[in-house]
């Protein structure tokens, strides 16, 4: 522990960088990617990821809980998508003031295309990198830091 007047200097503190640079470097692979493809951010491509895995349309409030936004951000992003015709939004046919987005035929092959490219960027920087086992145990590391 790190009192008020002391440096934080132990192996706590060089792990911390350690794990943001790598985040860094991850994170501007896989954008760099996924750029190729049309999308803007990791954030736009984890929409649509969602929205093809959950095969049906979804309300703005379930994308925010499949995905690590927050819903002025995921309002937001669908604007962007939908401006693009990566999505529809359409009127939920149970409650009128709810709205509903789906993917359209350009997001599902937008998506399709950039989840290829996305692999490429994880297996280079990950399965290229890591045994199995040392994937396995940095995830549940990480899930262990991560835990409240």
């Amino acid at each position: 522990m790190v009192g008020n007047d002391q440096l934080a200097d132990g192996d706590s503190a060089r792990a911390w960088p350690a794990v943001v640079r790598a985040y860094q470097d991850v994170r501007r692979d896989a954008e760099a990617a996924l750029r190729r493809h049309g999308l803007k951010s990791l954030e736009e491509y984890d929409a649509l990821l969602e929205l093809r895995r959950a095969a049906r349309p979804l309300s703005l409030s379930e994308l925010e809980a499949e995905t690590l936004l927050r819903q002025y951000q995921i309002s937001r992003l669908v604007d962007r998508l939908e401006a693009r015709r990566l999505v529809e939004r359409a009127v939920a046919p149970d409650d009128g003031r709810s709205r509903l987005v789906t993917l359209t035929k350009a997001g599902r092959l937008t998506q399709k295309a950039a989840g290829r490219a996305y692999a490429e960027v994880l297996d280079k920087r990950f399965a290229n990198r890591l045994a199995n086992d040392e994937l396995s145990m940095l995830r549940r590391l990480l899930l262990r830091v991560g835990a409240d």
